[in-house]
């Protein structure tokens, strides 16, 4: 681990130790250039509006042994940098938090890989998992000078607050995002954050977007989709017009980052949670799909909702058993004078093989949450009572 300090308003202490690092890399350049495995830290002194080619005190995007790198501070990556990091063969895993800028570093340009990957060409020969936090316009910027990356096992994007004006479009990014998505993706992870947005963007929007994006059907066995609101017709989306996802084993739906908490905010007149109609639907579209986290569900909405699928009542014979083994809910928010037997019944029906003790999230039970009913509903259910 190599701790760096930065920064233009700091003590003459840490500027010193700064021009002291400085001093020792040159001598240590071919050293250092060999390290396989490294995590960077960028004490937080420097003023995020910096000068870009005097923030970093060593040139880690141009060591060529490189397996895994994590660099934990801001980065303000610039394309040089990115095809840089391109460039080297051995990097399997990189997490970054990054700020993109559109002027390249030069103080370390003697250093940079020979030859260099180019924009779009294919690099990242050996990357197989790659995290990033950033803003969703800074990211799109990023995979528009990789390009698709073939190798690519695993995305987990870490939305952060864009230090320019909220994107007019953020559809257009996340489009832009899931061009970059190759055939090898296996596990697709987005936290987004809501801190910034008056409204949540819709889950439906996400998915339409990765969509459009993706040049075909991803073979992702695992999604997670956080910050976003999930109502009935956004989770059909995930099959409709078919399947985003077909290989999909396991998926999960967050309000927020953390739906353990009971501080979210309230869905707005009008939202309609997901029915057990549609995860029945979403289900049988998808036959390997074995765990399923949500939010919430309609306690009412048993009624399928969608055009082509036969309408049907609670535990109509019509609701065919599918092979999900493992719903999770945040929470069942309902008026106790509601009755959750019927909710109950249906998900038997539609269910037969789920796993009652695992519908609850988390069991720490926030005002009005009937999720404790539910269980008891459905574990009598199951054993014949």
């Amino acid at each position: 681990m190599i701790n760096s300090y930065g920064g233009q308003d700091i003590p003459a202490q840490i500027r010193r130790r700064d021009e002291a690092l400085r001093d020792i890399y040159w001598p240590m350049k071919k050293t250092l250039s060999g390290i396989e495995n490294l995590s960077l830290t960028l004490a937080e002194y420097e003023d995020l509006s910096g000068n870009v080619p005097n923030r970093e005190r060593v040139p880690w995007w141009t060591f060529s042994q490189l397996y895994t790198l994590v660099v934990t501070h801001t980065v303000n990556l610039t394309e040089q940098m990115t095809l840089s990091l391109m460039s080297l063969p051995a990097l399997r895993k990189l997490c970054l938090t990054i700020q993109t800028y559109s002027v390249d570093s030069t103080l370390f340009d003697s250093f940079l890989p020979s030859p260099m990957a180019t924009p779009r060409s294919g690099g990242f020969p050996s990357l197989h998992s790659l995290e990033i936090s950033a803003s969703l316009e800074d990211l799109s910027i990023f995979f528009s000078t990789t390009g698709t990356i073939q190798s690519l096992t695993r995305l987990a994007f870490f939305e952060t607050p864009d230090t320019r004006p909220p994107e007019d479009d953020p559809a257009a990014a996340l489009t832009a995002i899931a061009s970059a998505l190759g055939p090898a993706l296996d596990q697709l992870d987005f936290f987004l954050t809501r801190d910034f947005r008056s409204l949540p963007l819709s889950a439906g929007l996400v998915l339409d977007a990765l969509r459009v994006g993706a040049a075909q059907s991803l073979p992702v066995s695992a999604f997670q989709l956080a910050g976003c609101a999930l109502g009935d017709a956004d989770l059909h989306r995930l099959v409709a017009p078919a399947p985003l996802f077909p290989a999909l084993v396991t998926a999960t739906f967050q309000h927020s980052r953390d739906d353990n908490s009971h501080d979210r905010s309230r869905p707005p007149p009008g939202f309609h949670h997901p029915t057990v109609a549609t995860v029945h639907a979403v289900s049988r579209a998808l036959p390997q799909l074995d765990d399923l986290q949500l939010p919430s569900l309609d306690p009412a909405g048993l009624r399928f909702a969608h055009p082509g699928v036969a309408s049907s009542e609670g535990a109509s014979p019509a609701l065919a058993p599918t092979g999900l083994h493992t719903l999770r809910l945040a929470a069942l928010e309902a008026a106790a004078d509601v009755d959750v037997a019927p909710l109950a019944a249906a998900l038997v029906a539609a269910f037969p093989h789920l796993i009652a003790q695992k519908l609850p999230l988390s069991h720490n039970r926030g005002p009005g949450d009937r999720l404790q009913d539910l269980v008891a509903c459905v574990t009598a259910l199951q054993q014949g009572k």
